[in-house]
Formats: C-alpha cells, sequence, structure tokens
C-alpha cells in the first residue's frame, strides 16, 4: 500500500476546495467555479512535485491536462470526469 502524502503538500491548492464546500448548499454556480478552481489548481500543482511530468510549452489547464505524462498518469474513470468539466 503507498503512504499517504503530508496534508501540508496539499496546503497551495487546499483552499479551493474547501471554499467549494463551504457554499455548495448556498450557491451551487458559486460552488461550480470553486471546484473548476479547485480542479485547476491540482493539476498546476502536479506539475513541479511529479518529476515526470514536463510542463507542455502552454500553462493553460487544457494543455497540461492534454500532456502524455499526464494522459497516461490519471486514472482511466477519472478521464471521462475531467472530459465533462469542460476543460478539455
Amino acid at each position: 500500500m503507498t503512504p499517504s502524502p503530508n496534508p501540508s503538500a496539499f496546503a497551495p491548492f487546499a483552499d479551493a476546495p474547501v471554499a467549494a464546500e463551504r457554499v455548495y448548499a448556498i450557491d451551487p454556480g458559486l460552488c461550480v467555479l470553486s471546484c473548476r478552481r479547485s480542479m485547476e489548481g491540482a493539476v498546476r500543482w502536479m506539475y513541479p512535485v511529479d518529476g515526470g511530468l514536463a510542463l507542455p510549452w502552454d500553462d493553460k489547464p487544457v494543455s497540461l491536462m492534454s500532456t502524455e505524462g499526464f494522459v497516461l498518469f490519471v486514472d482511466q474513470s477519472d478521464k471521462s470526469k475531467i472530459r465533462h468539466s469542460g476543460i478539455s
């Protein structure tokens, strides 16, 4: 079993998912925006943390999620979720 990473490792993008959870019942539209911001932050965070991912020429989320390394890294079930997010 793979050990869980230190929670502080997620600090650079941890505020966005927390914000999404806080507004879920109050403002679904704002929750959607916070979820997207959270996903974008997580994707951007992965590149400097994972040495196997090479940054593409463009840092837009669609470019980051379309690199061969990222596509091979992401689980097949998560790929459809990303596709339906409207980013790629």
